[in-house]
């Protein structure tokens, strides 16, 4: 199945499909609202702020965006509009049982990442007793050993917090979106083989690093 990127604003009405309950206006008034809104992106207006302002769906606060999803998950009408269009591509408005929606098909874009994690008492699922001044001190050890060349899996092995560590790390494929807002930003900015400076979340101290580029 094709692994398939995507972005929406959804326009609803209120006898549609999963509508909020605070949405009274009519399907003609919904399908009157998406073609103006379409009628903007058409003139130079950003897909982004559209969404998070006018879409009905939970995909606003994220810009529309929707991840990466195969063929079957979502609406069939949706996911033939989507199909038909090129990455960058955008759709006229198309109606489904949920609204009247704008589609803009994306890159597929993911990345595969490790990291050491280093915690400290407080923080999400932690076990260790430091402090987060003593945590910070031993994320900038790891740091140095990095840049003193040291292989990036060992030091993941040896200083990482988690069920991680021991496969060096390595945590996956990842898309936007899926982790704490601060560890995509920075997981993001990487190039391949290279790795972050300290990035705190709400798990702790991560160091990471981008792997290989191509998901099989």
């Amino acid at each position: 199945y094709p692994r398939i990127s995507a972005r929406h604003i959804l326009v609803s009405y209120s006898d549609a499909k999963t509508a909020p309950e605070d949405i009274t206006r009519s399907s003609t008034e919904a399908e009157r609202i998406a073609e103006g809104l379409a009628a903007d992106l058409a003139t130079g207006a950003d897909f982004d702020t559209l969404a998070r302002e006018h879409s009905d769906g939970p995909s606003a606060a994220r810009g529309g965006e929707l991840g990466v999803f195969t063929s079957g998950v979502m609406n069939a009408k949706f996911e033939a509009a989507t199909l038909a269009l090129k990455p960058g591509e955008r759709s006229a408005v198309v109606e489904t049982p949920f609204g009247f929606h704008i589609i803009e098909r994306m890159e597929v874009i993911e990345v595969n990442l490790a990291h050491v994690l280093i915690q400290w008492t407080g923080v999400k699922s932690s076990r260790s007793e430091r402090t987060k001044e003593e945590a910070r001190e031993r994320a900038e050890q790891a740091i140095a050993l990095l840049e003193a060349g040291q292989d990036f899996s060992e030091v993941a092995r040896d200083w990482s917090d988690g069920p991680y560590g021991s496969r060096g790390g390595t945590i996956g494929w990842f898309q936007k979106g899926q982790m704490a807002p601060q560890f995509d930003k920075a997981a993001f900015a990487l190039e391949i083989g290279e790795h972050s400076n300290i990035v705190e979340s709400p798990h702790g101290f991560h160091i990471i690093v981008r792997l290989t580029e191509t998901n099989p």
